[in-house]
């Protein structure tokens, strides 16, 4: 993870939402930092929990894992999943991400959360991180490293990968910009912030 990934991808679509949005400043620029220890803290997890899973649920034999970085070692990003695989243990963290996305529109779009922190954390786990994780594992994948979508194209072809990162990455990268565009006055109609004004 580089921090200029996470700036652009993550903490930038999360600060210009809340500009955006009706709350006042003071209601939700402490709250930053907290959403962001609560999404480093589960998304290493997140991701390798859907390696280990298909991996179990497709019967691979699983030789070792590790699912959260050691934080009291001093790891700051290591986790992993060593074990069998194929196209869908190697794809289920990025196919997760795209339920997580349509799921996240769906729950502010309709303006099913109304707190500030609440709805903070939903845009960072569930549309603002699969961005980052996509984004991220598939430049990584463009630069010829080894990774997730390395070995899916072992599996398969480089065009096939190729089709795959691209269209895994539009959904969350749509959602993003969708969700920011619908941000104006959230999650209260233009009335309100007439009415009380921002500070």
């Amino acid at each position: 993870m580089t921090t200029l990934e996470i700036a652009l991808l993550l903490m930038l679509p999360l600060v210009i939402f809340f500009q955006r949005s009706s709350w006042k400043m003071k209601e939700y620029v402490f709250l930053i930092p907290i959403i962001y220890v609560i999404w480093y803290l589960s998304y290493a997890f997140l991701h390798e929990i859907c390696h280990l899973s298909a991996a179990l649920m497709l019967g691979k034999k699983v030789y070792d894992f590790q699912l959260i970085p050691y934080f009291w070692k001093g790891e700051l990003g290591v986790g992993y999943v060593k074990s069998e695989y194929n196209q869908l243990t190697v794809l289920m963290p990025y196919i997760k991400d795209v339920v997580f996305s349509v799921i996240g529109v769906s729950l502010i779009t309709k303006k099913v959360i109304k707190k500030p922190l609440l709805t903070g954390l939903a845009l960072t786990i569930l549309v603002f991180s699969p961005l980052f994780d996509i984004a991220n594992n598939y430049l990584v994948y463009v630069t010829q490293a080894i990774n997730d979508f390395r070995a899916f194209s072992d599996l398969t072809s480089s065009a096939v990968a190729h089709f795959v990162g691209i269209s895994f990455l539009a959904i969350p990268l749509i959602s993003t910009l969708f969700l920011l565009m619908k941000a104006k006055n959230y999650p209260f109609g233009i009335y309100i912030k007439e009415k009380y004004g921002k500070q």
